[in-house]
């Protein structure tokens, strides 16, 4: 009935749990709509529940009796529910009456839907006073409703508190639901959820940007696209296994690892994984670290590190070579000088001419090695200037090879100048250093057959090449030649003589001149260094020839 008419109706007469077992008490339905703006068949349809309230009928009249004592003071009071059959609620305490005897006329009254009707007898027959009947059945009927209005009251201040409670909870459920939102779309490392079954749920552009995917790719998707092989195959048992055991591999536990790029590469990252352990929606949240630039910065340290201690072993052969080298000359020049300050055995014209000779020889090594040392020395710190003018390419090259010639012959190698005419702009000094450089290691490397100087051009620069049939470069070493310090053998190197820097400095005399130097080379067959020097221009040609 409530539902049907949209107000509150009372129950019959029923015995409450509350209290005594003849207690008797009565409920009360008000029905709860989403919209009680409509009408009563489309609030039907809208219907939410029930409030209920619980009442007992001694209550009401025990509140009634101690607001209005002297109404009931000799008396005796009953309340009869007439709606579905008469059906006593109350009687007060009293001694036994017979039937009708001495009653009032009952005074019916609306409750709830019901009709009840209240009746008095005075126990006092010669003091009966019908006056107290009104008044009685007025306060009862003030009561009840003031009763039902608390009622109504209490319920709607409740659904008022309740409403604004939840209005209060869900905003800050938003409040606080954009707040992880914002935090994880601003995030500047990438965040990853997923659920039991390894489904993508969170993605946020610091995901994106890391790994090449867009959110919407990978949502629902399973998480292994985002792994490479092995982790891939083995990802599914790592989380059933957590879920089944809750033992802890790499749950709250950061490590180093990889992450699958869309475009296939693999970004090395640092990944820490957490379980966030909802009744309803339990996941796993995994943030990203990007390590990219600290692998490089560990590649690169531990390549200046092995650069480092490959300079050291370098340094430390080139000080022995250096300080073997020094010594030979040295050693040569000071065990002659006693036989020559010997004035009591005067030695033979022929010899002493030979003794001269040897320590020239030796002095001039020496001298080679201290420029060496000077040159390189000059270059690193950038004093080394130079002082360009013209030259003939085929001349410098002859005069050079003139130098070698008595050496060469004595080794049965043929010396071959297969040089053009060609104008150069560069310093003499050094062009003449870098050519004794090349000759010089050719002739040294080369037990027999030839050593000849070529040249062609290319562009504005000249390419001068020295070939020979020597013993030729292992193809280990090819690139670090001309590298300070490096020698690619060092026995071979004691066994001819020489400190290992001649090529870097030739490298870098040549540098210097805005050309470069390279090699080819093959082992037992012989090697060809070519460098390049500037051409002189027309200009200068013209100024030259003016």
């Amino acid at each position: 009935r409530a539902a049907q008419t949209g107000v509150i109706q009372a129950t019959p007469g029923i015995h409450l749990v509350q209290g005594a077992e003849d207690r008797m008490g009565f409920l009360m339905m008000l029905p709860v709509y989403s919209d009680p703006s409509k009408s009563a068949q489309q609030r039907q349809d809208r219907l939410r529940g029930f409030v209920l309230g619980v009442f007992s009928v001694a209550a009401l009249i025990d509140a009634l009796q101690a607001r209005f004592p002297e109404v009931l003071q000799g008396r005796v009071l009953e309340v009869i529910d007439h709606t579905d059959a008469d059906r006593l609620l109350f009687r007060s305490a009293a001694p036994d009456l017979s039937p009708m005897s001495g009653w009032h006329a009952p005074v019916m009254m609306p409750v709830a839907g019901r009709q009840w009707s209240l009746r008095l007898r005075n126990l006092d027959r010669s003091s009966e006073r019908l006056s107290w009947v009104a008044p009685l059945v007025l306060a009862f009927g003030l009561l009840t409703t003031a009763l039902l209005t608390l009622f109504l009251r209490g319920v709607l201040l409740r659904e008022r508190q309740v409403r604004r409670e939840v209005e209060s909870r869900t905003a800050e459920l938003r409040r606080s639901e954009l707040e992880s939102r914002t935090i994880v779309e601003t995030a500047v490392d990438a965040i990853i959820t997923i659920d039991t079954q390894g489904l993508i749920l969170q993605f946020n552009p610091a995901a994106e940007k890391l790994l090449g995917f867009r959110a919407e790719e990978v949502l629902g998707r399973n998480v292994k696209v985002l792994m490479p092989d092995p982790i891939r195959s083995e990802h599914d048992s790592y989380l059933q296994h957590y879920l089944r055991t809750r033992e802890p591999r790499v749950i709250g536990v950061g490590r180093e690892t990889t992450a699958l790029h869309k475009e296939g590469f693999e970004v090395p990252i640092h990944l820490s994984l957490g379980f966030a352990p909802s009744p309803e929606h339990p996941m796993f949240v995994g943030v990203l670290k990007d390590m990219s630039r600290e692998r490089e910065a560990s590649l690169a340290l531990q390549k200046a590190r092995d650069t480092a201690e490959q300079a050291s072993r370098q340094k430390s052969a080139f000080i022995n070579t250096v300080s073997h080298e020094l010594r030979t000359p040295l050693t040569v020049i000071l065990g002659y000088l006693p036989l020559l300050k010997n004035t009591q055995q005067a030695l033979a014209p022929a010899m002493v001419a030979d003794i001269a000779d040897q320590m020239s020889q030796s002095g001039q090594h020496l001298l080679d090695l201290i420029n060496d040392v000077l040159d390189f020395s000059k270059i690193e710190a950038g004093q080394l200037r130079l002082m360009p003018e013209t030259l003939d390419a085929h001349m410098l090259v002859e005069e050079v090879l003139e130098r070698f010639r008595l050496q060469a012959e004595q080794k049965g190698i043929v010396l071959e100048n297969q040089t053009a005419q060609h104008g150069l702009f560069a310093d003499p000094r050094r062009v003449r250093q870098i050519l004794i450089n090349l000759v010089g290691n050719a002739i040294k490397f080369t037990q027999s057959g030839c050593v000849k100087v070529l040249s062609h051009r290319d562009g504005k620069q000249l390419v001068l090449t020295v070939s020979d049939t020597g013993a030729g470069i292992p193809g280990a070493d090819i690139y670090e030649i001309f590298e300070a310090f490096h020698q690619v053998d060092n026995s071979s190197t004691r066994k001819v003589g020489g400190t290992g820097l001649g090529l870097t400095i030739t490298r870098q005399l040549v540098e210097l001149h805005g050309g470069h130097i390279w090699v080819d080379s093959c082992p037992g067959e012989g090697s060809q260094f070519h460098f390049s020097l500037p051409l002189l221009d027309e200009q200068q040609q013209r100024r030259n020839n003016s």
